[in-house]
Formats: structure tokens, C-alpha cells, sequence
């Protein structure tokens, strides 16, 4: 019994080949067949980029130092709205 091992891509590999398919307009067969991968692979890794919302592009560091700040920004606007509703319960208890 002859099984296929399962090839492994760098995560760099798979991040520039979605930028790749995005510079295509999208055309996942042509990029896939132009790197000698499957074209599920490929479906599957735009598909996980599009879910995670983030670039998977080869950031500089401006872009990362960016990407992170837009991340705490938005957690620390979370915790706030949280503790707004936590003062105006306390700050009103039931009688």
C-alpha cells in the first residue's frame, strides 16, 4: 500500500500565494496550476484569509505595528462599553 504524503507550505508560501490571487483578479486555477499546488489548497487558504479578515500579505513593520493597534483599539473600546454598563448599574441599584 503506496500513500501520498501530504505536502507542507511555509506559511510565507501560503500567504504570498494568496496575494498572488488577488493580483489575479481572483483566478485561483491559473495561480495554483503557475505554482505546481492544488487548487483546493489554495481555495482553502484565501478562504481562511477572507474568514480571518486580516491581510495575509508579507507585512512591513508600519503595517503590522498598524494592524495591532486597530486590534487593542477595538478591545479596549469592548472594555470600555463594558464597564459604562457596569456604572450605570451600579450606580442606580434596585430598590
Amino acid at each position: 500500500m503506496n500513500q501520498r504524503k501530504k505536502p507542507s507550505y511555509t506559511d510565507e508560501f501560503k500567504a504570498e500565494a494568496v496575494v498572488l490571487v488577488s493580483q489575479q483578479g481572483g483566478h485561483i486555477p491559473e495561480v495554483a496550476r503557475n505554482l505546481g499546488i492544488s487548487e483546493s489548497a489554495l481555495r482553502c487558504w484565501v478562504a481562511k484569509e477572507q474568514k480571518s479578515g486580516l491581510p495575509a500579505t508579507s507585512l512591513g513593520p508600519l503595517e503590522k505595528e498598524l494592524r495591532e493597534l486597530k486590534q487593542k483599539l477595538h478591545q479596549t473600546e469592548q472594555e470600555r462599553d463594558i464597564l459604562k454598563k457596569a456604572l450605570g448599574y451600579f450606580a442606580n441599584p434596585l430598590k
